[in-house]
């Protein structure tokens, strides 16, 4: 049985060669290998790999465009550290070497997968705490409105629109825009 699914860009045969064998020696499925970033796309979106190796050889627009659509983690393989000051512009999870021990490959691509997971729900949680500012903005634009236009206290001119939400089974914020279109100047 195979635990994680991987795909490896690399132009270079050997390690190529060497990373599979110990991904495959560990339990882990290769289901897509390309020699460049072109042909590693096409093949990481129709296997949707859970991890992604890609030489830095290739250059970063590769994993720009990962990274832009969240396929998976990329792991970058690298052979020195001539290219590190190109990585500081994306959002990598992990650098090996080809001959790397089994041990530090193995926890480079699990700490790799929790930690593009863990940002995955990060960013829904960011994306929900903004949808959620965004009406409670409508809502208090409303309770303004009705403040100013109606005369209400802030408590009133809650209740007022917690009681429409409520009889017509309705979200508050689709009250607090109907307020608004309503008696916005």
């Amino acid at each position: 049985m195979y635990d994680i699914r991987v795909a490896i860009i690399d132009p270079d045969n050997n390690s190529s060669k060497k990373i599979k064998e110990q991904l495959i020696a560990t339990g882990h499925m290769v289901v897509a290998e390309a020699v460049d970033g072109r042909a590693g796309l096409r093949y990481i979106s129709q296997t949707q790999p859970d991890v992604i190796l890609l030489s830095i050889a290739l250059g970063t627009e590769t994993v720009k465009i990962i990274e832009e659509q969240r396929i998976a983690p990329v792991i970058i393989i690298a052979t020195d550290i001539k290219w590190l000051e190109s990585l500081k512009t994306i959002c990598l999870f992990g650098l090996i070497t080809p001959g790397m021990g089994d041990l530090l490959l193995e926890a480079t691509v699990q700490i790799a997968i929790q930690n593009f997971n863990r940002l995955r729900q990060l960013e829904q949680e960011v994306k929900s705490l903004k949808v959620t500012l965004e009406e409670r903005k409508v809502i208090e634009q409303a309770k303004g409105l009705l403040m100013e236009k109606r005369g209400l206290s802030e408590s009133k001119a809650f209740q007022y629109m917690r009681k429409l939400a409520m009889d017509k089974c309705v979200p508050m914020v689709k009250v607090a825009r109907a307020i608004i279109k309503m008696l916005h100047d």
